[in-house]
């Protein structure tokens, strides 16, 4: 098993930067390199600048790696839940037309511009999702020498697997996959009136495809950032950002007859069942999944999963809490989950990651009030003061509906 000062990361995507820095012009992929110093390697290390920050914090948008596995050998990581994404085209043809936004995306998100050709023009989700496993899985257990230390990645298949250390890497990280959006399991994807051009059958065949991998994901949201035919979303994105990038449509649709197929699909035990990840679902669609769950598997208590969430600090929909302080405190949008959803989750045996983007863990107010600290211990504290607030919340939740918190 783990030592016991092993972090866990429970949603991250380390394969997005290298897997997209991989491509050629021609829009295929040379496949993951041997050695770390190449951007196409998973132990690329690449810290932030200056301009990276400032990108970052202006445009939420991250052009410098955050779960290299290089960074997480340095952090102690043993797990890492490794999300496979095949990038929606919403997010790639953006108002400032073709020529201005390839040099804007390619300059905040580091993907290169072959990746951004690629994905601009790229109909086939499900083509993508499985070429980036592809090059996950590829160099799984080569030992490669990164900070003096000789380190490998393996992909888990069963507890039992952490037991068995390759005994010639100094450090071993494991690996989960999973995946964040269901449009991943399309073959087309029609942009003007945004819905999939497959059959059901299709895709539904492609789920069955990725429930046979020899590494099946363990969990899939069904939704994302832009709306996919199955269900609706929940805004996700900053103000500035939807200035260029239209994310509204779609966000208070339900969940469609596809989409409840998917949904059963992806719970059906033949070949296995995979979970399902509630983030990124509207709030709407969120209470007909637990309604699903309640009417066709009430006798299997099939766990609840968030794999990076937030709290809002109110009791339901209705605008009430049961905690004065928490409005306050928390980010308010509907994308953050309520107090009764926690409880359902708990109950559930579920999981819930809390996410670490001061955006959507705080309010603007107690982010303001962060401002201006000059002392490294103090600016550490303060931050982590706000995912403490999160663990409280829920803590106070849990023991209020006689949960352990």
């Amino acid at each position: 098993m783990l030592p016991y000062n092993q972090f866990i990361d429970i949603h991250c995507h380390p394969t997005m930067k290298p897997y997209g820095k991989s491509f050629r012009r021609n829009g295929t992929s040379r496949g993951q390199s041997p050695n770390p110093r190449n951007k196409t390697s998973l132990w690329n290390y690449d810290p932030p600048t200056i301009a990276d920050k400032l990108i970052n914090n202006i445009a939420s948008l991250t052009k410098f790696r955050q779960s290299d596995f290089t960074s997480s050998v340095t952090g102690e990581t043993g797990i890492m839940f490794v999300c496979l994404y095949p990038p929606e085209q919403g997010f790639f043809k953006t108002k400032l037309g073709n020529t201005l936004s390839d040099l804007a995306l390619d300059l905040v998100t580091g993907l290169g511009k072959p990746r951004i050709n690629y994905l601009q023009a790229n109909c086939d989700y499900f083509k993508d999702l499985c070429n980036e496993y592809d090059f996950l899985i590829s160099h799984q257990s080569k030992i490669v020498r990164v900070k003096k230390k000789h380190v490998t990645y393996k992909i888990l298949q069963s507890p039992a697997d952490l037991s068995q250390h390759t005994l010639l890497a100094d450090k071993t990280i494991f690996v989960v996959i999973t995946i964040e959006g269901a449009h991943s399991f399309f073959t087309g994807w029609d942009a003007e009136n945004k819905r999939p051009t497959d059959s059901d059958a299709n895709i539904l065949a492609n789920i069955d495809k990725v429930k046979s991998w020899e590494h099946r994901p363990l969990f899939i949201s069904l939704a994302h950032h832009f709306y996919n035919g199955l269900c609706g979303h929940s805004i996700s994105m900053d103000k500035f950002l939807r200035k260029f990038i239209d994310q509204d449509y779609g966000t208070d649709f339900g969940i469609t007859p596809l989409g409840g197929k998917v949904i059963h699909k992806l719970l059906d035990k033949d070949p296995k069942r995979v979970l399902i990840d509630v983030k990124h679902m509207n709030l709407k669609n969120r209470y007909r999944y637990y309604d699903i769950l309640k009417n066709d598997y009430g006798r299997e208590n099939i766990p609840v999963i968030v794999s990076h969430g937030a709290v809002n600090g109110f009791k339901n929909d209705s605008g009430s809490t049961n905690f004065p302080d928490a409005p306050g405190l928390f980010y308010k949008r509907d994308i953050n989950f309520y107090d009764d959803e926690l409880v359902r989750i708990a109950r559930s045996g579920g999981l819930f990651g809390i996410q670490i983007d001061e955006r959507r863990i705080a309010s603007n107010i107690v982010i303001w009030g962060l401002k201006g600290k000059l002392r490294t211990r103090q600016i550490l504290f303060n931050w982590s003061k706000l995912v403490w607030n999160q663990m409280e919340h829920i803590a106070k939740v849990l023991d209020k509906a006689g949960l352990p918190p």
